[in-house]
């Protein structure tokens, strides 16, 4: 199980790497906006998903972590075309820990900044997310880069997969921690994870 979690953390961060590498060849954000189609409500499935701490290596793991949300329909100007706002987590430890999750800062909204056409990919911003991690021995706060704030995280949606990438290094910290040292305070956390959107959505350039 955990070797599939790291398999899976990784090929996200990969993903995500591989995204930013690409955005030198990009197109900006369409200045007509953006044609979204189907639009509406959506849901988002990453079965399993995984958050990774940079300095300690431990893993927050849950079975399945399922996102809710509406995106706008037709033509859309932006900047935000649309906002995560509710979750499931299911079964969630952190290394043997149990735990649950609660995503904070909702609404999360969807900001893209760049197209890449080869490979009909939209890339931006989800704004003001968080999440508190709860356990009898593991409490701990994710969010942005001071303590209390909340973070600015990258996606990425590919049309042709309709699949969602969230997360990059450097973007989700650790604050408030007692987690018997798995988790520490300050640490840079990485999501990883590659989510299945339904209905499939195809968001391209106006």
């Amino acid at each position: 199980m955990h070797g599939t979690i790291r398999r899976v953390a990784a090929v996200a961060t990969a993903c995500v790497a591989a995204t930013s590498a690409a955005i030198a060849g990009a197109g900006p954000a369409a200045a007509a906006g953006w044609y979204i189609t189907p639009g509406g409500n959506f849901s988002a499935t990453s079965a399993p998903w995984a958050a990774t701490d940079g300095s300690t290596g431990t893993q927050l793991v849950c079975t399945s972590l399922k996102l809710t949300g509406q995106l706008g329909q037709g033509q859309v100007p932006g900047p935000v075309i649309g906002n995560v706002n509710g979750f499931g987590a299911v079964a969630c430890k952190v290394g043997p820990l149990p735990v649950t999750v609660a995503f904070t800062g909702f609404s999360w909204s969807m900001t893209p900044t760049t197209w890449i056409s080869s490979t009909s990919t939209v890339v931006g911003t989800l704004g003001s997310v968080g999440a508190h991690v709860a356990g009898s021995a593991c409490t701990f706060d994710i969010g942005g880069s001071t303590p209390g704030g909340l973070a600015t995280v990258p996606f990425s949606y590919r049309n042709t997969t309709h699949s969602l990438t969230i997360g990059g290094t450097g973007a989700t910290h650790v604050w408030n921690a007692s987690c018997l040292g798995l988790i520490a305070s300050g640490d840079a956390i990485a999501f990883g994870g590659t989510f299945d959107v339904e209905p499939p959505q195809s968001i391209v350039p106006a």
